[in-house]
């Protein structure tokens, strides 16, 4: 499935299930790494937020024309490790994503 990573963009808050929908629905980013961490976007404060890294570039379908500065913490190396992970770490809450709310942490 050949496609752009920013048409599969969910939005702002759904930026974690967006960088997940690209590392496994498009064949071209099925090595790709799913990234969780930090985003400055523009002169703003630190967002929790979610993107991808292929060949050393990010790839972010959510914040696509704005200057952002991002700074990584976890990190899935492709779709299998991405898929292997959210089977194996145990919920915290009700959503999926991002992962690292698995580890019993969570802003707000």
């Amino acid at each position: 499935m050949a496609g752009s990573p920013s048409r599969l963009s969910r939005g702002l808050n759904e930026c974690d299930d967006s960088a997940f929908l690209v590392v496994t629905t498009l064949d071209e980013y099925h090595g790709a790494d799913y990234v969780e961490g930090y985003a400055i976007v523009g002169n703003g404060a630190p967002l929790e937020h979610g993107w991808i890294e292929r060949d050393s570039e990010i790839i972010d379908p959510t914040f696509t024309t704005v200057d952002t500065i991002y700074f990584g913490g976890l990190r899935c190396h492709g779709a299998e490790e991405l898929i292997r992970k959210l089977k194996e770490l145990p919920k915290q809450l009700k959503d999926d994503l991002p992962l690292f709310y698995r580890f019993g942490w969570r802003a707000g």
